[in-house]
């Protein structure tokens, strides 16, 4: 979208990746080793989710919720005149990170991508850089919580100016969604983390 003057279009419609038909978006989720099913018995299917900028606007990330795979394309393709097949045949496979919620890219360190694992109640780290993923709880200061902190369903994140991390706990899986006997209203939260910078990657 053009601010100035106002003018949208529609990107990305027709890269597979970001369709809610691909079989890779379908894959059985587990909840404490529980396979997450709505009421009716049906697994949990989704599209694109978890979406990311590069903090220089460069590079688009996304993946599925309930997929595994990450996906990216140079956000310089949208301005130009290419079809479709072609825009197709410039996605990336980056790497999996399992079924995710929510991206983000450090503003300070554009190198870090920030990932909600919802399986397991916690975030990962993935180095841009080199591909490798470590546990979040590597880069904050000391005891903020333990290694098995209860994150319910890690969703949104976002990043503070003073480089603290905040991500929502949505408590997807006990919500109506996939529970008949839950309470219209659920309580939810946001978290709030302060990175140790000596341990930075």
């Amino acid at each position: 979208m053009d601010i100035n003057p106002p003018k949208s279009i529609r990107q990305c419609k027709y890269i597979k990746s970001f369709s809610f038909g691909i079989i890779c978006f379908f894959r059985t989720i587990t909840f404490n080793g529980i396979p997450l099913r709505q009421p009716d018995g049906r697994g949990v299917g989704s599209a694109v989710n978890g979406i990311a900028l590069s903090p220089d606007g460069s590079t688009l990330y996304w993946q599925a919720l309930t997929g595994k795979t990450l996906f990216s394309i140079d956000t310089s393709l949208f301005h130009e005149k290419i079809s479709n097949h072609d825009l197709e045949n410039r996605v990336r496979i980056i790497g999996e990170n399992g079924p995710a919620d929510g991206l983000l890219i450090s503003r300070r360190y554009p190198n870090r991508m920030y990932i909600t694992s919802i399986e397991n109640n916690l975030l990962l780290v993935r180095n841009l850089s080199n591909g490798k993923i470590s546990l979040f709880t590597d880069q904050i200061e000391y005891n903020q919580y333990s290694l098995k902190y209860n994150i319910s369903w890690p969703d949104t994140l976002a990043e503070g100016p003073d480089g603290s991390i905040y991500v929502t706990a949505s408590h997807l899986h006990e919500s109506a969604f996939v529970n008949r006997n839950s309470p219209i209203q659920l309580a939810t939260e946001l978290w709030r983390f302060k990175i140790n910078e000596a341990n930075v990657v």
